[in-house]
């Protein structure tokens, strides 16, 4: 148990109170959570305090209630990165971004989240085997529309991939769109 609790305590309230606010102004947060400040966030998940835990779980939570906007934002952040990418931004991808398409609520936020992945691969091609890996990993089996949703989302990362990142995902990709074949559903078949 962290002794300084008391006071972490405090600032992860008065962190969660803005975020959850309704009041908040989304201009204002732009300038104060900004891509390093979740990666620092995200890095806070280390703590061996389970009630920190806790709280940047509902935290974070909280910011996926306002996740498009903060995509938006980032997409914008990711559009201006200098090349060569750095190795945090491309663990942001990997930890950050790509696990975002897991919750069933992505539809709130998936164009937001699609243009940021697309950034990007379109800044770095050598990326596009670990997004389409990452898309495959999320793969809904069930809900047809989210399906509708990856499939158009792949198109556009397909789009800027190069051949060598192709060969080394297309096994595993081409299984995906084999099973999408086999869809008893328009929309997916439509989609292919």
């Amino acid at each position: 148990m962290e002794p300084a609790w008391p006071h972490l305590q405090i600032v992860y309230e008065f962190l969660l109170r803005f975020v959850a606010s309704s009041e908040t102004d989304a201009k204002l947060a732009k300038r104060y959570i900004d891509h390093s400040f979740v990666l620092r966030l995200l890095d806070l998940f280390d703590s061996e305090d389970q009630r920190e835990r806790e709280y940047l779980k509902t935290i974070l939570h909280r910011i996926y209630g306002k996740v498009y906007e903060m995509l938006e934002i980032l997409g914008s952040i990711i559009n201006g990165f200098a090349l060569p990418l750095k190795e945090e931004h491309k663990l942001f991808l990997v930890r950050a971004l790509i696990p975002l398409h897991k919750p069933k609520c992505v539809s709130m936020y998936h164009q937001q989240l699609s243009y940021c992945i697309t950034q990007f691969v379109e800044k770095d091609f050598k990326l596009a085997d670990t997004v389409i890996r990452g898309l495959l990993k999320y793969w809904p089996i069930t809900n047809s529309s989210k399906e509708v949703m990856f499939l158009g989302e792949l198109e556009e990362v397909l789009e800027a991939t190069q051949a060598a990142e192709f060969q080394r995902c297309m096994v595993p990709l081409f299984h995906q769109i084999g099973r999408c074949l086999n869809s008893s559903h328009f929309q997916v078949l439509d989609s292919e």
